[in-house]
């Protein structure tokens, strides 16, 4: 019974783990999209960058920053494509980014609001809006990464590791036969009289 009960817990650990790996793999795939549209943002930032900082002191700095944000997006992308993919890593990668994309709009907001430090071309509201964009992106993504992870936390709960049964073969009682002790008789001592006078009166017969 012990023999084949271990290597059907083994079997059973072992499933469960590669429905928890699938399940995980599953959840980063839904990471492909929005990683796309950060992607594109950034790009499209980088651009604008071009067209309205170039002559900025922070130019440089802006350039560096985008470039970061733009090989983030990527690398999240590839992750979610990923069957190795953990879901761990990109709720990592995505605070890195979220602290890039608020410092980014920081920075821009020194090169429009400081004179020492160059000059910027043209209405910079589109530039704006695209950073809006891409924090509410991350901020999505955030959001959404944190859910799968609750889901992925109830999935292990539930999928525990599996409870092995084991079938006690039925207990096998063995009873002695029982012994019945017949109770001696007792004789009053009137019968007993009365039997030796009848063996008297028939001697005599």
């Amino acid at each position: 019974m012990k023999c084949t009960l271990i290597p059907a817990a083994m079997s059973a650990a072992i499933l469960l783990n590669a429905s928890s790996d699938n399940a995980s793999a599953a959840y980063c795939s839904a990471f492909s999209a929005p990683a796309h549209r950060i992607y594109s943002i950034a790009k499209e930032l980088s651009y604008e960058f071009s067209i309205h900082f170039r002559h900025s002191a922070d130019y440089c700095h802006l350039r560096s920053d985008i470039s970061r944000i733009i090989s983030e997006a990527r690398h999240i992308d590839r992750l979610s494509s990923s069957s190795y993919a953990s879901l761990c890593h990109i709720m990592q990668d995505l605070e890195d980014l979220d602290r890039l994309a608020h410092h980014l709009h920081a920075v821009v907001d020194r090169a429009e609001h400081c004179r020492f430090r160059g000059h910027v071309h043209g209405n910079t509201r589109h530039v704006h809006y695209l950073l809006s964009s891409l924090n509410n992106s991350i901020h999505y993504m955030q959001r959404m990464a944190q859910d799968l992870n609750q889901r992925e936390r109830h999935f292990r709960a539930i999928h525990h590791e599996p409870r092995v049964v084991v079938h006690h073969a039925p207990r096998v009682v063995h009873c002695e036969p029982r012994v019945v002790h017949s109770r001696p008789r007792h004789y009053s001592s009137v019968s007993l009289a009365t039997g030796l006078l009848r063996i008297a009166f028939s001697s005599h017969r």
